[in-house]
């Protein structure tokens, strides 16, 4: 069942991170990260305008394992990453929506082990607590990605 979750999830991720910043004649569908301290300390920072490619480096994609990671016991969270994908636009559409939430990262104190969640706002809920939400441990880019956007702000 893990590996099946494991391959449900990096194909989600996948799908999920298709349209930003393709573009085949259309205007590019953009991501944009938004990192929140949830010890309340720091600032809320936005990263805007993010392509594909962009995403992917802040994320450090290639370099995620494929296994699963007990939760952290007893660790705080401590950051929220979320990642969110301008809607596609359809023939029906006459104003413009809001972005949706593709990914969310939360990461812990003391430890690489983060939880993510695929899907967020474009799939069902049951669906994302039984398939699409596990711990899994980060590659060490990601988390110096993360603390290179907070110093920037």
């Amino acid at each position: 069942m893990k590996k099946l979750s494991v391959f449900v999830l990096l194909a989600a991720l996948e799908l999920g991170l298709a349209g930003c910043g393709v573009s085949d004649g259309e205007p590019l569908k953009l991501c944009r990260v938004e990192i929140t301290d949830l010890s309340g300390q720091r600032e809320p920072v936005t990263l805007e305008g993010l392509s594909r490619e962009e995403l992917n480096g802040f994320l450090c994609a290639e370099d995620w394992g494929d296994g699963e990671a007990a939760a952290p016991a007893g660790q705080a969270p401590a950051y929220r990453v979320e990642v969110y994908q301008d809607p596609t636009k359809t023939a029906t559409q006459l104003e413009d929506t809001q972005p949706l939430k593709i990914l969310e990262y939360v990461t812990y104190e003391g430890t690489d082990v983060v939880k993510c969640i695929v899907g967020g706002e474009i799939l069902p809920q049951e669906i994302v607590d039984e398939f699409l939400e596990h711990y899994t441990v980060a590659p060490r880019g990601f988390f110096d990605a993360r603390e290179q956007a907070l110093a920037a702000e």
